[in-house]
């Protein structure tokens, strides 16, 4: 594809500044000099935005403000238009959230919501509330009322152009990151299919295919700069067993627009500072034309084991490890691995599933998989891999 850029903008969250992980602030830094680096290799140099959408802070103490502003300025040059929203770990860990609206405003001197247009591109960022309770991520009536002004006034001054809104919680049955969220703003949205919305919050890898979906506009998860997670509830996400690895792994997003409305989306593994397959996004105000939609379940390929592939058994101090090549997909990457263990006479005897390594930029050429084993036998084991449409292998076994 002839792509040329006319703006590009970086997107981050997640980012959970704090004194119990200060690893997460050098992370930050060294990956702005690699955006800017990229962008003076690229015959479109400018950075024109970076949108950090909420979770910036851990605790919302005034102390990780002062270190995210303190970072921002040291980091975000002149011609990055700098822009933050503040969510649920700013706003719900501290007793009164008016303390962090108010260290919001000192340190940052920007308003909550906010509505810019980049070289004719509507961007259009919300934070959220406590109007509903504590731990309950909302929008209230005013910020609904300004998100469908603003909406309103960036379809007439664009038309079918994209609309770029950015919040910090996604929306629930979009992609797999919104399972936490609320859909007070679905309806809104839903009335502008060329809006591409962008959220955090659930520290899902980008390339994970689920987190870009297109039902009534556009949903794009970002990652997050702290941790990652593979599931609703758990960042334990390695095979070799090791639950803090996941704190090891950071993902966000770089995108931009030409001229004609085609919009590019370029995961980061923020870690290895690299680029994830790119995903393109065209004619995002016509519905007919939707490509990142549920469908892709009943077309997506099943990885498979290349010929010749075995898995390899041992058996100590009862545990079984189990060692095979990984898998090779046809598309996107392998999600997860299926062992099934069985006695000589086949009867089955347990299953263990595993996450692969997807989400590194560079994946194992080897799989390796310790089991719990109670049994005094080496059983026999058949090995599935799994994509992320539920699309399953043929199986190899020892």
């Amino acid at each position: 594809m002839n792509f040329k850029p006319v703006v590009r903008f970086a997107v981050m969250s997640d980012l959970h500044y704090s004194s119990r992980h200060p690893e997460y602030r050098p992370r930050f830094r060294e990956n702005m000099e690699f955006l800017y680096d990229h962008c003076q290799s690229e015959e479109y140099k400018n950075l024109d935005a970076l949108y950090i959408v909420g979770d910036f802070a851990d605790l919302g103490k005034t102390e990780e403000y002062e270190w995210m502003a303190e970072d921002c300025k040291a980091c975000v040059k002149d011609g990055t238009l700098l822009v933050l929203t503040i969510a649920n770990h700013e706003l719900h860990y501290m007793p009164d959230s008016s303390v962090s609206l108010a260290d919001f405003k000192r340190c940052f001197n920007m308003p909550t919501e906010r509505h810019e247009v980049i070289n004719g591109y509507h961007f259009i960022s919300l934070s959220g509330t406590r109007d509903k309770g504590e731990w309950h991520d909302s929008f209230d009536d005013e910020k609904k009322a300004f998100l469908k002004a603003e909406l309103e006034i960036a379809r007439q001054d664009t038309g079918n152009k994209p609309i770029f809104v950015l919040q910090h919680v996604g929306i629930p049955e979009t992609l797999l990151g919104g399972w936490q969220g609320h859909d007070e703003i679905y309806s809104i949205l839903s009335e502008y299919p060329q809006i591409i919305d962008f959220s955090g919050h659930s520290h899902n890898p980008v390339n994970d295919p689920r987190e870009i979906n297109q039902k009534n506009f556009t949903c794009v998860g970002t990652g997050s700069m702290a941790y990652l997670s593979t599931s609703a509830r758990s960042y334990d996400i390695h095979i070799d067993g090791n639950v803090d690895l996941g704190r090891n792994q950071a993902h966000f997003l770089l995108v931009e627009a030409d001229e004609k409305g085609t919009v590019r989306i370029r995961g980061i593994d923020a870690v290895e500072k690299k680029f994830f397959e790119d995903r393109y996004v065209t004619d995002c105000h016509d519905k007919s034309k939707y490509i990142y939609t549920n469908k892709r379940t009943l077309t997506a390929k099943a990885p498979y084991f290349e010929e010749g592939s075995v898995a390899k058994v041992e058996f100590a101090d009862g545990k079984l490890t189990v060692t095979f090549p990984a898998a090779k997909s046809q598309g996107d990457r392998v999600k997860e691995y299926n062992l099934r263990f069985f006695d000589s006479k086949g009867v089955a005897m347990g299953q263990k599933n595993v996450f692969s390594d997807y989400m590194h930029y560079v994946q194992k050429e080897t799989v390796t998989v310790e089991a719990e084993w109670t049994y005094d036998y080496v059983p026999k084991v058949e090995v599935y891999a799994v994509g992320f449409w539920e699309n399953v292998s043929e199986c190899i076994k020892n």
